[in-house]
């Protein structure tokens, strides 16, 4: 207790990082969404689950079931019905395009306690769906009165949409205070390489752990602005992926965009996307010049 004394009288030990009211009740909102959204994807893979023991094969044909077109269809499924017209009749837009192949996927047959379980799930599936849109108008209102600044600058970064926007914002505020460099932020935000060290011997070792949500957010976004095309960061991911495998380039991006976010949010930057011809004329010429201080972006 003496030395921890000593080290907060001296300034040694970094206050945590402990949100305002707003923010922690933004917060707890958008992590309640984020539960929400966990469920409702438990409760559609068991609907496919009842699916594939009755042997019928919807996945064949429609690649992703949370769509229109196969919701009809299981719920025309928990209702008895069995006519394949009538089923074809559920797919619309570019689904109607497949539904040639519904007879074939379909041959399969459900039991009264397979329509039943199928019931249930369709009234899990809608709760879920309700409480999420509530979430949003709720959390939607509270960034755009309290962080309008923050988030309109967090759309210009290539990979963030509305969602992850409104993610980041809820995990680390509009401030960022209580990180005094970007290093401390990746630290925090668990995209800081790890330590394992025996005497002169250094080991790979996993990073560091940290904030969840956040993390996963950054990775999420990190994979999305590695697919802009003739992008900055698509053209840093290529670059990695020649030395790293996917995942790791990925986390390695994710690490690159975190520190990016720490000069938007903190800041203020106003982020430009500079496109892969930047990014491949700044890593010849530190090649050229002096390959040891490759810098990245920032």
């Amino acid at each position: 207790s003496e030395w921890l004394c000593k080290l907060l009288l001296n300034g040694h030990v970094y206050r945590s990082f402990i949100p305002d009211t707003t923010l922690r009740q933004l917060r707890q909102l958008n992590r309640q969404r984020y539960f929400y959204t966990g469920h409702s994807s438990q409760v559609k893979n068991r609907i496919l689950k009842v699916l594939e023991a009755g042997n019928l094969k919807l996945r064949s044909v429609l690649s992703n079931i949370n769509t229109k077109s196969a919701r009809n269809i299981v719920q025309a499924l928990a209702n008895g019905e069995t006519d394949i017209q009538v089923l074809q009749s559920c797919c619309l837009g570019k689904a109607a395009k497949k539904s040639a192949l519904l007879p074939e996927a379909l041959e399969g047959t459900l039991t009264t306690n397979d329509k039943i379980l199928l019931q249930l799930h369709l009234k899990d599936w809608q709760y879920y769906d309700q409480q999420i849109l509530q979430l949003e108008k709720v959390i939607t209102t509270v960034v755009q009165q309290h962080y309008a600044e923050t988030l309109s600058l967090l759309l210009l970064v290539p990979g963030i949409g509305e969602l992850s926007a409104r993610t980041i914002i809820a995990e680390v505020g509009h401030t960022l205070e209580s990180f005094p460099t970007p290093d401390h932020f990746t630290s925090w935000a668990g995209l800081a390489p790890g330590n394992r060290q025996s005497a002169n011997s250094w080991y790979a070792q996993q990073g560091t752990k940290g904030n969840k949500y956040f993390r996963s957010t950054l990775i999420q976004v990190a994979c999305a602005a590695g697919r802009t095309r003739k992008g900055y960061w698509q053209a840093h991911f290529q670059y990695l992926r020649k030395r790293l495998p996917a995942k790791k380039a990925l986390v390695a991006i994710a690490r690159k965009m975190a520190k990016l976010l720490y000069r938007v949010i903190k800041d203020h930057y106003t982020y430009e996307e500079k496109g892969a011809a930047y990014f491949t004329e700044r890593r010849q010429h530190y090649s050229s010049n002096n390959p040891s201080q490759w810098p990245g972006i920032f």
